[in-house]
């Protein structure tokens, strides 16, 4: 009798630490595009006045990569290119299909670590933007941005790195605006 309730007092320690093993573990899942769109005031918008208030239309978006659940999170092409029309459309930068300037976008790096307390995700953009009654590059420049995920986001680390390649994206967006703004 002893010996059972010694054997039920070391199993149920072990179904606790599997409970929380499953709890902190999980699928990967793809950066998601409402978290990746910056938001705008105001202040950060483009001027009527501006030639890209909204006469820009996103024409190729390159680069990405599908989110494989059983690996790490990723930023898909379909999905970048959905968060950076609504950062567009926020700044008053999106125009329609026959815009004048035409953007596109390669995503050249994303630099992701396998494991960490805080995950660091680097990014590098490489924007065009192209006047289509010209044929002139009138924009050209190679963005860099990053966002580190940490323990006070998520404790799980799927998650953390989701959030840190989120927030790179919208980082990204945020340096790609000022410098477009800029103009």
């Amino acid at each position: 009798m002893v010996l059972q309730n010694m054997n039920r007092h070391k199993i149920i320690p072990l179904f606790a630490l599997g409970a929380i093993i499953i709890q902190l573990s999980g699928c990967a899942s793809p950066a998601e595009v409402s978290n990746m769109t910056t938001q705008m005031d105001n202040s950060r918008q483009a001027s009527p006045t501006s030639p890209y208030f909204n006469n820009i239309n996103i024409s190729s978006v390159g680069g990405g990569s599908e989110t494989n659940p059983l690996w790490t999170s990723q930023v898909s092409s379909e999905d970048f290119k959905s968060a950076l029309e609504g950062t567009l459309r926020n700044a008053r930068l999106l125009g329609s299909p026959d815009a004048r300037y035409q953007l596109a976008a390669e995503i050249k790096e994303l630099d992701q670590p396998l494991i960490g307390i805080n995950m660091t995700v680097d990014m590098s953009v490489l924007y065009t933007i192209k006047d289509k009654q010209t044929g002139n590059v009138v924009f050209n420049d190679k963005i860099n941005s990053s966002f580190t995920g940490t323990m006070g986001d998520s404790v799980v680390g799927i998650k953390r790195l989701r959030l840190a390649n989120e927030g790179t994206v919208r980082n990204n967006f945020d340096f790609l605006l000022q410098k477009i703004l800029k103009k």
